[in-house]
């Protein structure tokens, strides 16, 4: 797919449009691809999904600043509204695919995943309490919440928007 079919796909259509950047030689990919076909054919009436073949579309790739395979990305509008990098599980782009279809809010991560990121972080924490020093474990522990429950607390959202605020130029007033 060439970055010219690329954007006519996602600007000419009223519909969601849900994209799999995948390779052949990608083990990841080459397992979830039943399950994204599968859904496509599900819910191909009601949004638009493409799978786009990394190697042979680098342009696409670049545009969309994909560095690692398998990704959906999810426009509405011409718009990206979601992204998901790794392999999913049936059940999490099922997830997916009915909250773009339902105009739902995306999750930046699924339920499972969350929840793994979260007992991760309180093993860490408890690990930490057999450290001399225990700061290190702590601190990794402290992260690894963040990140399980960044979408979700409105501090860390606030901080977030802060940080990645868009920064004037020198030529812009």
């Amino acid at each position: 797919m060439t970055l010219n079919d690329f954007q006519a796909a996602v600007a000419e259509t009223d519909r969601p449009v849900i994209i799999d950047l995948w390779a052949p030689w990608c083990g990841p990919c080459k397992a979830m691809k039943p399950a994204f076909d599968s859904l496509s054919e599900e819910y191909g009436d009601r949004a638009r999904v493409l799978a786009v073949n990394a190697d042979e579309s680098s342009d696409v790739m670049q545009k969309l600043q994909v560095f690692a395979i398998p990704t959906v990305v999810v426009f509405r509008g011409g718009t990206e509204i979601a992204r998901r990098k790794g392999m999913q599980s049936e059940s999490d782009l099922r997830a997916l695919f009915e909250a773009v279809i339902q105009g739902n809010e995306i999750p930046a991560m699924s339920s499972r995943t969350r929840f793994l990121r979260i007992a991760v972080a309180i093993a860490a924490a408890l690990f930490s309490l057999q450290m001399d020093p225990a700061w290190p474990m702590q601190l990794f522990a402290a992260g690894l919440f963040a990140f399980a429950i960044h979408d979700r607390c409105p501090i860390l959202k606030a901080l977030k928007s802060a940080v990645l605020r868009p920064r004037k130029t020198a030529g812009e007033v």
